[in-house]
């Protein structure tokens, strides 16, 4: 089940199962997520990340905090304590410690859990008018209907799996059970690293408007310069926690 779109808004499922189809749609809206540097709904994410020896520390290539339910400390010996719920504030972007606390310097020694991106009101309670925002249901629709039409048919002797085309050449494989990572075929489909992720004009211009762009020195002001933790939702994606 999609976060954005379900099952039942692709009408033709290619002889896939809707198990599958699923699978899809979740790839997608991650892969769609990742490069809109952003969630359009209130998600919980929990992942580990590296202490500055500052008081400060600003996740910058992640979407907005919305509530921060715990943050813990790990030892050495890999042993986890929670700070204090009044240890540290936190805003959209950052999380600092109170008088006389710091992150201490290490690697991925501390772990938190956070709801970020986007509610029913943003932080300051003010109505998010970007909550699941119809344009993106619209354009992920798009993108898995052209995805199930380029790359998935049925085989002469019937089986449903890759087929390949003249420009991409993909060896057809049977997805018709067991695992299956659709990463390699996401891959042609759509490229977190474009200016033009997939290729499809109307969905290319809806995923840029909705772009959260990447906060600088300048937005947050010079001090905060040496201050960012700039694990992307790609690197939490890919932790496991």
């Amino acid at each position: 089940m999609g976060n954005y779109i379900t099952n039942a808004d692709i009408v033709d499922h290619k002889g896939l199962s809707s198990a599958r189809i699923d699978e899809i749609i979740e790839a997608f809206e991650q892969q769609v997520e990742i490069w809109c540097r952003d969630v359009f709904y209130k998600k919980s994410l929990t992942f580990h990340f590296s202490g500055n020896g500052n008081a400060v520390i600003i996740f910058r290539r992640l979407p907005a905090i919305i509530s921060i339910s715990q943050i813990e400390s790990r030892s050495s010996s890999n042993l986890y304590t929670a700070l204090g719920a009044t240890s540290y504030r936190y805003d959209k972007h950052k999380v600092k410690r109170q008088v006389g606390g710091y992150f201490a310097e290490g690697f991925l020694n501390y772990r938190i859990t956070m709801d970020v991106g986007h509610d029913t009101t943003d932080f300051e309670g003010v109505t998010d008018t970007k909550y699941k925002p119809q344009l993106l249901k619209e354009a992920l629709n798009v993108l898995i209907v052209n995805f199930l039409n380029d790359y998935i048919g049925t085989s002469s002797s019937g089986t449903v799996g890759f087929i390949a085309t003249p420009e991409i050449k993909m060896k057809s494989e049977d997805v018709g059970q067991g695992d299956y990572s659709y990463t390699r075929a996401l891959s042609f489909a759509f490229s977190a690293n474009s200016d033009t992720p997939s290729g499809i004009p109307f969905v290319d211009d809806a995923l840029r408007s909705l772009r959260r762009k990447r906060l600088t020195a300048k937005t947050l002001g010079k001090s905060y310069n040496r201050l960012y933790y700039d694990y992307s939702l790609a690197d939490v994606y890919a932790q496991r926690v």
